[in-house]
């Protein structure tokens, strides 16, 4: 077996991948000083699993990673791979080419392979042991294992001499063994004590296997009798639900009918609101057309007007050209008249006529200037009865107009009188709404202070029905407490009257005789009382003695003796009153620093019994401590001393003391003890009687407490409040609409007083202007008339 091959990359000094080949002979790896050769050392060294950093010359293992130059950055991890020729078989592998690889990285975890396989560390060792390689063995030796060689520690040398002589491995494997021995020894020591743990739990265990054993009876007749109550109620229940799943199917039904009936309404209601739109828009065109109507009649009445005034005009101008026709006729006929006077004149003076040629010449000339001056009047008659017609024809227009105008302004003022009577009805809807508003805010203001009320009661109750219930929830955890507690006391006090009763403290010849003779015997340990804090001292100061039986007489202990003998029972010590004198004790004062008294008067008992427990106790003091106990026999001389912790001093030197195993039971006061025990268990009955009076009384609280009635209050208020509110939304929208139509109608009503002076304008001129043309007319009629 031989080294072959040694693979680095990462570490130390060697930053890239280096194979270095070890063929047959020697090899000197030769160089200058930090050229690296001790890091092949440490790497040969680390990969046969050295975990030692300080070997390595490093301070913790991380440290033989490449850790950089000013040109190269540094590697995350370190591997070096050593393979050995195991052509011998010297290790015990089938292979004959062995690899061993291990990797660290910056993280700190290692990485080991064996021929490219992970494994562990201790494979390794195991696989290098008694073959005098590995991190420690002779196979790789440096300057200091050279100087501990030479040194004269044998220490040193041994391990040299273990690792060549092959007896490593066995070292190891029997410093591992011992070491599996010693925790042996240990779980064992630990699994004794939990066996004497667990005897004395036996006893308890078993009394309360017996009352599981009742509780399970117990418990299974109360689940029979709760199966029957159930099943009792259960029919009930099932009673009940049948008749209320057939009211629910009755109310289902009426709610179906409802609803059949509610879908109904509001189809009928939609054709109703569908119809009243229709009458609506109906109305508004109805409206429209009276609106034209009016418009239209309004025309039309003009109209009237101005055809009666033309016509007014036409019947004047008509009987006025008849009155002109009259006259033209009349003259006409004057002028015929003239004419055939002159004619006849003519005629007759026709002889005459050269007579009165020249005559008739200028009567011809006459008659054809009048002519002509006929024919211009009948011109200028023309002419100015055009003018006339144009005049009146004008007069009737204006007159028109002026009546158009005053129609017009009839129109307005009328208007004007709609439009007051509809303002007053816009200011008396105002005047009605607002006082609906008052009331309206009034209500609310007052559903709002019902509703902050409802909410103040309905907040204050659910924070006291929360706080009850987490009062209740406290109670209920101090009640478990205390339930606990109470049963501790309660087995604690049954355990300790099964100990008084079985008298498990006396030998068996004592136990004996008072479970099977005389159940009226006492022992030293049942008559005498003590505080619990002097019950070690004072059991430790009796010793034996609190066993030992007391009578009345030597004829009864006798008695007892003869029928332990034929029973064969142990022996029994016996303290007969009639034979101890009274008086026996005569303790001097004692005090000092430490020292509490004489025992026989911190214990307390019967009259009858004292005089035994100044026999048994007269020459114990009770202190505090082992110093104490010292320093009250180098003052009082030839008593003896018992601390509280049971240990025994004399001045003859005999000392009593050892560990009180802390989970003994004492055996002196037990019934004082019980008594103390039932005491508190009362104490804890009564609290939890007086927990479960006042969580019944919180519980009644919480169920007075009907938060939803307060929330339906609530909501109906709520209820209210948005219906008050919408009802002052409507009126407001109302009120609004109003003014804005009086604010139409006073902004209409000025347009109309506009509209109204500026034809009272235009009538003022219309009038002077037709009083002009009359004053025309008439002079232009008196011209005619000339």
């Amino acid at each position: 077996m031989y080294l072959s091959r040694l693979e680095i990359f990462g570490f130390k000094s060697f930053a890239h991948k280096v194979e270095l080949k070890f063929n047959g002979g020697i090899t000197v790896i030769v160089g200058p000083n930090g050229c690296g050769k001790t890091n092949i050392v440490d790497a040969i060294r680390w990969v046969l699993g050295e975990q030692r950093a300080s070997i390595l010359r490093s301070d913790k293992m991380e440290d033989v990673i490449f850790n950089g130059t000013r040109n190269r950055k540094p590697l995350g991890m370190a591997e070096v791979s050593i393979t050995i020729e195991n052509t011998k078989g010297i290790l015990p592998m089938e292979y004959a080419e062995v690899t061993i690889t291990r990797r660290i990285f910056r993280s700190g975890e290692s990485e080991y392979f064996l021929n490219k396989v992970p494994c562990r560390l201790k494979d390794i060792i195991d696989l290098f042991a008694d073959t005098g390689m590995g991190a420690n063995a002779y196979s790789v030796i440096e300057l200091k294992m050279i100087e501990s060689l030479l040194s004269e520690k044998a220490e040193e040398r041994r391990k040299l001499f273990e690792e060549a002589a092959g007896i490593t491995k066995y070292k190891q494997r029997k410093k591992v063994t011992l070491r599996k021995i010693e925790d042996v020894k240990g779980d064992l020591s630990r699994i004794n004590d939990i066996i004497r743990e667990v005897q004395k739990n036996v006893a308890s265990l078993e009394r309360q296997a017996k009352k599981a054993e009742k509780y399970n009876q117990i418990f299974e007749e109360l689940k029979s009798k709760e199966i029957e109550l159930l099943e009792k109620e259960f029919s009930e229940f099932h009673r009940t639900l049948i008749y209320l799943e057939e009211t629910l199917n009755r109310e289902r039904s009426k709610k179906i009918s409802v609803g059949d009936e509610l879908s109904k309404g509001e189809q009928i209601l939609e054709v109703l609101k569908n119809e009243l739109k229709t009458i609506e828009e109906q109305v508004e065109e109805i409206h429209l057309k009276i609106e034209t109507s009016n418009r239209e009649l309004s025309l039309t009445e003009q109209e009237i007007v101005l055809l009666k005034e033309r016509k007014k005009m036409l019947m004047e101008r008509i009987e006025k050209m008849s009155q002109d026709k009259v006259n033209s006729q009349h003259l006409l006929y004057e002028l015929n008249q003239k004419v055939n006077e002159k004619r006849l004149l003519y005629d007759a003076n026709l002889i005459e006529k050269e007579k009165v040629g020249s005559e008739f010449s200028e009567k011809k000339k006459e008659l054809d200037g009048i002519s002509k001056n006929l024919d211009e009047k009948r011109i200028f008659v023309k002419n100015l009865n055009e003018a006339l017609i144009n005049k009146m024809n004008e007069i009737s227009r204006k007159r028109s107009e002026i009546e158009k105008i005053k129609a017009r302004a009839e129109n307005l003022r009328g208007k004007v009188d709609l439009l007051n009577d509809e303002r007053m009805a816009y200011e008396k809807e105002i005047s009605e709404a607002e006082i609906e508003l008052n009331t309206c805010f009034e209500k609310r203001a007052t559903l709002l202070n019902e509703l902050a009320n409802a909410e103040r009661i309905f907040n204050e109750m659910e924070i006291l029905r929360k706080s009850l219930e987490t009062e209740i929830e406290e109670l209920q955890r101090k009640s478990f407490e205390i339930q606990n507690e109470y049963e501790k006391k309660i087995s604690k006090i049954d355990f300790l009257r099964e100990l008084v009763e079985k008298h498990v403290d006396l030998p068996e010849g004592a136990q004996f005789l008072v479970q099977n003779y005389n159940s009226n015997f006492k022992s030293v340990s049942d008559v005498i009382e003590v505080e619990p804090e002097f019950s070690l001292a004072i059991e430790s100061a009796l010793g034996e003695s609190a066993g030992y039986l007391i009578v009345d007489t030597v004829e009864e202990a006798e008695k007892a003796i003869d029928v332990l003998k034929s029973q064969n029972k142990s022996k029994v010590t016996f303290i007969c009153l009639d034979k101890i004198r009274e008086n026996y004790a005569s303790n001097l004062p004692v005090r000092g620093d430490g020292i509490i008294g004489w025992a026989n008067e911190i214990v307390s008992c019967e009259r009858k019994f004292k005089k035994v427990i100044d026999l048994l106790l007269d020459e114990f003091i009770v202190v505090k401590d082992r110093s104490s106990a010292f320093e009250a026999l180098k003052n009082y001389g030839s008593v003896k001393c018992v601390t509280l912790e049971g240990e025994i001093f004399t001045d003859e030197g005999l000392i009593k003391g050892g560990s009180t195993n802390g989970s003994s039971q004492s055996i002196i006061g037990k019934r004082k003890q019980i008594e103390t025990l039932e005491r508190e268990a009362e104490r804890l009955k009564n609290e939890l009687n007086r927990i479960q009076n006042e969580v019944d009384k919180k519980i009644r609280e919480i169920d007075a407490i009907n938060l939803k009635e307060l929330s339906d209050v609530v909501k109906n208020i709520q209820v209210s409040v948005t219906e008050v509110e919408k009802i002052i939304n409507q009126l407001e929208y109302r009120k609004t609409k109003a003014l804005e139509s009086i604010a139409n109608i006073d902004r209409e009503k000025i347009e109309i007083e506009k509209e109204m002076s500026t034809l009272s304008e235009v009538l003022t001129s219309l009038e002077g202007e037709v009083v002009l043309l009359e004053k025309e007319k008439e002079k232009m009629v008196r011209r005619m008339e000339i």
